[in-house]
């Protein structure tokens, strides 16, 4: 995703689904995927803000709601692996989609928008997002 082997306005669209959040330099993907995209072609990325809780105190405290209500069952797996590697993620430190927007416009994309797909409602009553969908094109 950060150094892809196409050639420069290969596509017409680009499409990440639950990926950059992953990503160790995900304004790197952001440039690469601009500069495989044809002019006036399109990116789509459907994300969310799943390790916020190790930086943010409204995720956390959001998370704790959560763990504490679930039922689901994880059958012997130690997510402390998980939140290690999510640790040194640079996107576990940002709320998003507004992140996306401002790397998405500093990269070069244009008619940028948003969609908050799924939020959690915090103890005061605060919206917090948790998936998202990010559109936008390439001049």
């Amino acid at each position: 995703a950060q150094k892809l082997p196409f050639d420069t306005d290969a596509f017409d669209a680009v499409v990440s689904r639950n990926l950059v959040w992953n990503l160790e330099n995900p304004e790197s993907a952001y440039r690469e995927w601009f500069r495989v995209l044809k002019p006036g072609g399109r990116l789509f990325v459907f994300d969310g803000n799943h390790y916020c809780y190790l930086f943010d105190k409204t995720y956390a405290d959001i998370h704790k709601a959560q763990t504490e209500q679930s039922k689901h069952i994880l059958l012997g797996v130690k997510t402390s692996v998980i939140d290690e590697i999510a640790e040194d993620l640079p996107l576990s430190r940002h709320v998003r989609p507004d992140w996306d927007k401002a790397v998405l416009a500093k990269v070069g994309f244009v008619n940028i928008s948003t969609e908050i797909l799924k939020t959690v409602e915090t103890r005061d009553k605060r919206l917090m997002p948790t998936h998202f969908a990010v559109v936008a094109r390439k001049p």
